[in-house]
């Protein structure tokens, strides 16, 4: 009984503005009682003091039988849109403050095809498989040649950057050449303007970083960001295609082959505070690298776990009652007291 109390008690309507549909009942049952009197032929021939001896009981009541169905199943509707709740549940959640950076290289060296069919083809689908391993957290993505180019700013619908990595190629960018060091700054610029304390910085290329990358991943690191290295290709490398056709050849004529240096590249990311991953063929290194992006700073406290408590709407349950009523509905011959 005590438990009967509580709840009745903790009774209350999340949406109570739906009860205002019960003005235009009110207004369509005094309609149509005032019609169906006012349609009886006994009281046009007889005294109005006379009809209640005249008429039989029952036939008054499943007279009126259709009005009490309908009234009862837009209380129900009504009562049931209106949102009733008695009781609360609690929900975990999480929010993550990480911003994560993907920086992808988009120079001609990306479009070597010693990875089939070709390294920035292989590099898109690795960034699709990234963004559906990333729990949650802010993300955002850099596309870069010799200037860095915001694709999409910091979000948390990484769905927005799926949808846009497709369309991505080299051709489309408006210049030639390869920077890293500047779109690494690019990546923690972004970080910076997100508002989170710390973020992952996640760099896909071929190429081989200068001094002065590993001088501004240095100093990256030391802002509290981290940066983690996916190598796209091999040491054995291959020629790097033309947009014009061929292959690009130095001054002596001859066609220079990009090999990947696993060694810079890792001592790249070290000097980021993050890990190097090489291309693999199965899915190994994307999950390696979420794993790292999901997980590096728990221990820093980024992810704030609470209890929210919400109210349940319980209106679902009248749908029971009310399909018990549209059912009586389809008896035989209700419909025709109506008139």
């Amino acid at each position: 009984m005590n438990t009967i109390n509580y709840y009745m008690s903790q009774l209350h309507f999340l949406r109570p503005e739906w009860f205002w549909a019960l003005v235009p009942l009110a207004l369509l049952l005094m309609f149509m009682v005032k019609t169906m009197r006012n349609s009886n032929q006994w009281q046009q021939v007889c005294d109005k003091h006379l009809l209640p001896h005249l008429l039989v009981a029952t036939q008054q009541r499943r007279q009126y039988l259709p009005l009490i169905i309908l009234a009862l199943a837009w209380l129900i509707s009504v009562t049931a849109l209106a949102g009733p709740t008695w009781q609360k549940k609690a929900l975990s959640v999480y929010e993550s403050n990480t911003a994560n950076v993907i920086v992808l290289d988009m120079s001609q060296a990306m479009n070597a095809k010693d990875i089939k069919p070709s390294r920035l083809q292989r590099a898109k689908f690795k960034i699709i498989d990234l963004l559906n391993h990333i729990d949650d957290g802010l993300v955002g993505m850099i596309a870069f040649t010799s200037e860095p180019f915001v694709v999409t700013p910091i979000t948390r619908d990484a769905s927005v950057i799926a949808k846009l990595v497709p369309a991505l190629n080299s051709h489309i960018m408006p210049t030639f050449g390869v920077n890293i060091a500047v779109a690494l700054q690019k990546a923690a610029q972004l970080i910076k303007q997100s508002g989170g304390k710390h973020g992952n910085i996640i760099l896909l290329t071929a190429n081989t970083p200068t001094q002065a990358a590993l001088q501004i991943a240095k100093k990256i690191e030391k802002q509290g960001d981290r940066i983690s290295v996916l190598g796209m290709g091999t040491t054995e490398g291959a020629p790097v295609p033309m947009r014009q056709g061929g292959f690009v050849t130095n001054d002596h004529g001859d066609v220079v082959v990009s090999r990947l240096d696993p060694k810079a590249l890792a001592t790249l990311a070290e000097e980021g505070n993050g890990i190097y991953i090489n291309f693999t063929e199965t899915d190994r290194d994307v999950n390696k690298l979420a794993d790292f992006v999901n997980h590096d700073f728990v221990e820093q406290n980024q992810k704030t776990k609470d209890k929210l408590e919400l109210w349940v709407d319980d209106g679902h349950w009248l749908i029971l009652p009310l399909l018990l009523i549209v059912l009586l509905s389809f008896r035989s011959g209700w419909l025709e007291n109506v008139s």
